[in-house]
């Protein structure tokens, strides 16, 4: 039976339980990034290669990044152009994002009578906004242009490093801070579906949020895990790929077309049509969802490695 809802206070978050959430945010966004950048690869280059991709699947892009790296064995490693930056900023990402989600949930928990749905909604966008102005905007404008640079005729970044300091020296902060509000909306929209998703199902299988998966058995523990992380990020790619594209091209090297985010969306709609706007999302839905699912699996699991060791 489901829990019904309720403004209970469901945790209390002191600085232990902080430094606990940090930590397990950090390692979690490190392992995810491995398992799923093939696809955050594949979902960039459609985005910013309509044409040339239209109408064939994602997997095209693995295969032209193969050749084009010369085949067997370094053909491998062209699916993992860009990944750096993600590496480099997926730990204080994910550090931040769950930081600030449980701050801000203990805070509305202590301070209003909202029920656990929408203390979660609110809680998540807060997580998504903080990540988006601290880390994610930098990630992903370096991801875009890496990706887009190496694919140039004649490639003028060596590495991530030399990427960030040439655009900064180019032009200003702003340069790696490339739709910034476009970020902000989609990353507090992924939030604010997925943790009251995630919690809400959740909630159904174990009657509250506070037991781990583990209490159903190792096996069927952890497939449930992954199951209900995998459903959150479906539901928050069916919810905000028109976003993601038009932050995906607000990023690349193609942004001096477009003067703000609604001209993005009128030149996008005006060329490539409604459909347009949900370029990517095969492979975007792929990446997600898989992304979610460990995200949230490591969370939990690392989070109950370190109480047991600090118990």
């Amino acid at each position: 039976m489901v829990a019904t809802e309720s403004p209970k206070k469901e945790s209390k978050l002191s600085g232990k339980n902080i430094a606990i959430t940090s930590l397990a945010g950090g390692v979690s966004g490190a392992l995810e990034i491995c398992f799923t950048y093939p696809f955050e690869f594949a979902k960039t280059q459609v985005q910013l290669e309509p044409k040339k991709y239209a109408g064939k699947p994602f997997w095209t892009c693995w295969k032209d990044g193969y050749r084009e790296f010369g085949g067997f064995p370094r053909g491998f490693t062209a699916i993992y152009r860009g990944m750096p930056p993600l590496i480099i900023f997926g730990i204080p990402r994910n550090a931040s994002r769950f930081t600030s989600f449980e701050a801000a949930k203990e805070l509305l928990q202590s301070s209003t009578n909202l029920g656990n749905i929408p203390v979660n909604i609110i809680a998540g966008f807060v997580g998504g906004f903080t990540e988006a102005v601290l880390v994610t905007t930098v990630q992903e404008t370096m991801k875009v242009r890496l990706i887009h640079d190496r694919l140039s005729p004649n490639p003028r970044f060596r590495n991530t490093f030399h990427g960030v300091s040439t655009i900064i020296k180019e032009q200003g902060v702003g340069g790696v801070y490339k739709g910034l509000l476009p970020t902000i909306i989609k990353q507090g929209s992924n939030q604010m579906i997925r943790f009251p998703v995630y919690f809400y199902l959740k909630r159904m299988i174990l009657g509250n949020v506070t037991d781990d998966f583990s209490v159903n058995g190792a096996v069927k523990g952890n497939l449930q895990a992954m199951a209900v992380g995998g459903f959150a990020g479906a539901a928050s790619v069916l919810g905000n790929t028109p976003v993601d594209v038009i932050k995906t091209k607000m990023q690349g090297f193609q942004s001096h077309r477009y003067s703000g985010a609604m001209d993005c969306i009128k030149v996008t709609f005006a060329e490539e049509g409604f459909r347009g706007f949900y370029k990517g999302m095969g492979a975007r839905m792929g990446r997600v969802s898989a992304d979610v699912a460990l995200t949230f699996f490591f969370v939990e699991k690392v989070k109950l490695i370190v109480k047991s060791m600090l118990a």
